[in-house]
């Protein structure tokens, strides 16, 4: 059979407000979403979220920082080639409504010392929204790659995108410290975990998304001056400690000439078996020539039994404070059984304060 061909999004609008804090510190907000997504195939989606939500800090007298927030989520979706019911219709409305409230609490000590200050932040997040509000005929598009790190595990919502939603009840907690030199050198870790209430079964059973306690994630950085900057990041399994995720980062140098390096594993335990085990390395070089003119240079290699170069290429960016452009040339040796190697040559534009237009040729 012919693979499903590449989908064509047109338009994609995407727009966040935030407003002006009131009297006890409070701010609205407002997310709107507009995606249409049209493929020969006659599987076409059109989708409209809205996104209300209300936030407030408050610092009590003892230290104890708490914010409260409260947003309702309105998703509806025009499809069509959609199964229903075990057969494929066209023109169905699926609607959602999600509210959701969110607490997180830290409580920050800090202890100055000589050319040196400590901080140890304990905090902890609770997320309460209705069980099962993921519709079966809402298409995961922009939802499939689900990864729990250490960036997303305090999150109200850690599923990217917008056409799967976390929903249930989650308390998450951990633990930050950090070294911080007056000379600007740092060293910084982070520790934690979630619990989950194992009501939301759907959910579950379509997502990495676990039920109970979740798996440890951490970071440790290690930044001594500014031209050298070490970062790892990785994710035990809450079982029996086993790593299924390591990520090692190097940065070298000052800017008109800098070496990075990336060294990433990833246990097909860490995408619930539907990827295997993936173990790869990326070095890449950049120079910035003059204030608005960057040079880069990039290989990506898989480490793995049958693996290889993955690609490399290379990049020249403008960049001054009205708009970013750049023109790059990448050579791709994946090959797939859609997919052949390829050069690709594209040019971006990103306008400040508006968006980005991007056009690439095979």
């Amino acid at each position: 059979t012919d693979p499903v061909d590449e989908p064509l999004i047109l338009p994609e609008i995407d727009h966040n407000y935030m407003g002006e804090a009131d009297g006890i510190g409070g701010r609205w907000s407002l997310d709107t979403n507009f995606r249409s997504t049209v493929r020969k195939a006659d599987w076409n989606t059109r989708r409209l979220s809205l996104k209300g939500g209300y936030l407030v800090p408050m610092i009590a007298d003892i230290g104890l920082v708490t914010t409260v927030s409260a947003s309702v989520q309105a998703d509806a979706y025009h499809l069509d080639g959609v199964e229903v019911g075990g057969q494929i219709e066209n023109n169905v409305l699926e609607t959602r409504v999600i509210p959701r409230l969110a607490v997180e609490s830290r409580y920050p000590f800090v202890r100055g010392t000589e050319g040196m200050q400590i901080v140890l932040e304990p905090v902890v997040s609770a997320f309460a929204a209705p069980n099962t509000k993921n519709p079966s005929a809402i298409p995961e598009e922009d939802s499939v790659v689900i990864e729990l790190d250490d960036t997303n595990i305090l999150s109200a919502d850690r599923i990217p995108g917008l056409d799967k939603v976390e929903t249930g009840q989650r308390v998450a907690y951990g633990l930050r410290a950090g070294l911080y030199g007056e000379r600007g050198g740092r060293i910084t870790a982070f520790l934690g975990q979630s619990y989950r209430l194992p009501d939301d079964g759907p959910l579950s059973a379509t997502t990495d998304i676990e039920q109970g306690r979740s798996d440890y994630v951490g970071r440790l950085e290690i930044v001594p001056s500014k031209y050298l900057d070490l970062l790892y990041r990785f994710r035990a399994a809450e079982k029996d400690a086993k790593l299924l995720r390591s990520e090692l980062s190097i940065g070298l140098g000052p800017p008109a000439f800098r070496l990075e390096g990336e060294y990433i594993f990833i246990a097909t335990e860490a995408s619930a078996g539907l990827f295997p085990d993936r173990e790869e390395v990326t070095g890449s070089f950049t120079s910035q020539l003059t204030d608005f003119w960057s040079l880069g240079l990039f290989s990506q290699t898989d480490l793995t039994e049958n693996g290889g170069t993955i690609k490399h290429g290379a990049r020249v960016t403008y960049e001054d404070e009205c708009f970013r452009l750049e023109v790059g040339f990448r050579r791709d040796f994946t090959r797939t059984l859609d997919v052949e190697e390829q050069n690709v040559f594209y040019v971006n534009f990103v306008f400040s304060n508006l968006g980005n237009v991007t056009n690439s040729q095979n």
